[in-house]
């Protein structure tokens, strides 16, 4: 029987498997801060001592690695202040929960006892005013009509109650607008103010708000602030 023999290979040198691996391993094409400045040391040590680098050149080089140097700090600088912008984002957006915004669609969610505040674009003013409230089924709760309105923006408020006077059911509604005005009638966007009840977090790292009723509101798109 004929003994195996193992041999192993001498310090420091590495194996078949190790080189395959590290031959197998992205690269990168950047350059970093410690292969710089060894590419630099290596550079002045093997300079020929008859025709050294010129001080024009030695400096310039210097000038690259503090370049480098600063470049990297400003990075992790950027870095810091981004993450600390999203914690205060955060912070101010937990300010708006119980407070109202505007939301552009006209949804708003009624709670008991309570009106339900919109407000539309009137530039050239408008002869009259038709406010349609629309329920979730989709049926016409409330019709309300207002007179003669001037340029500029024109609030208004729905009370809660439908065609027969009594109190609509808390929920979700949508207001409608038309618009009449030198004999012709048009459909105008209505925002309608309805209540923050939290905050939260989109896959993408945005801040979302939650309004009552489980519509969802981006910060950025919030126009108005109301109480």
């Amino acid at each position: 029987m004929v003994a195996q023999v193992t041999q192993s290979l001498p310090t420091g040198l590495p194996s078949f498997e190790e080189r395959k691996a590290a031959a197998s391993a992205p690269k990168s094409d950047e350059l970093g801060r410690q292969e710089f400045l060894k590419l630099l040391t290596t550079q002045l040590q093997n300079q020929n001592p008859l025709d050294p680098m010129k001080n024009e050149q030695f400096v310039a080089q210097l000038a690259q690695f503090s370049t480098l140097e600063a470049t990297l700090s400003m990075s992790g600088s950027l870095d810091n202040f981004v993450s600390s912008r999203k914690e205060n984002d955060v912070l101010e957006a937990s300010n708006l929960i119980g407070r109202s915004v505007a939301v552009a669609n006209g949804q708003g969610f009624r709670q008991s006892g309570a009106d339900l505040p919109g407000y539309l674009s009137l530039p050239s003013g408008a002869d009259a005013v038709f406010v349609n409230v629309v329920g979730a089924a989709g049926d016409t709760v409330r019709t309300i009509e207002f007179g003669q309105q001037g340029p500029g923006t024109f609030e208004f408020a729905w009370d809660g109650l439908d065609n027969a006077g009594r109190e609509a059911a808390p929920g979700a509604y949508r207001l409608e607008a038309m618009v009449a005005l030198g004999g012709q009638v048009s459909r105008e966007p209505v925002k309608v103010f309805s209540e923050v009840s939290g905050i939260r977090r989109d896959a993408a790292g945005t801040i979302e708000l939650e309004l009552l009723g489980g519509a969802v509101l981006g910060l950025g798109q919030v126009e108005r602030i109301g109480n």
